[in-house]
């Protein structure tokens, strides 16, 4: 999702923004990084899955440290969610 998203906020040569798409991608991308906080904050391990890094944190390590980096995401994700990926 978060592929997609930059791909229509930032790459996309379209004549036009596609709001429908920037929508869609930026929300959900929203929706998922608050889902993986919320796992983070409700668990008592620092990692996605039990008490030792996994091929899930590997897999969402570099998406989350380029999250801050795409324009719509990083308005997005200011305020009280995300506190837990990092």
């Amino acid at each position: 999702m978060q592929g997609q998203m930059a791909h229509f906020v930032r790459y996309c040569h379209a004549p036009e923004p596609i709001p429908y798409a920037i929508d869609r991608y930026v929300n959900e991308t929203r929706r998922l990084y608050r889902t993986v906080d919320t796992h983070l904050l409700n668990s008592k391990f620092d990692y996605l899955v039990g008490n030792k890094c996994t091929i899930a944190d590997i897999a969402i390590f570099t998406w989350a440290n380029s999250a801050g980096k795409l324009t719509r995401l990083s308005v997005t994700m200011a305020g009280p969610f995300y506190s837990s990926v990092h």
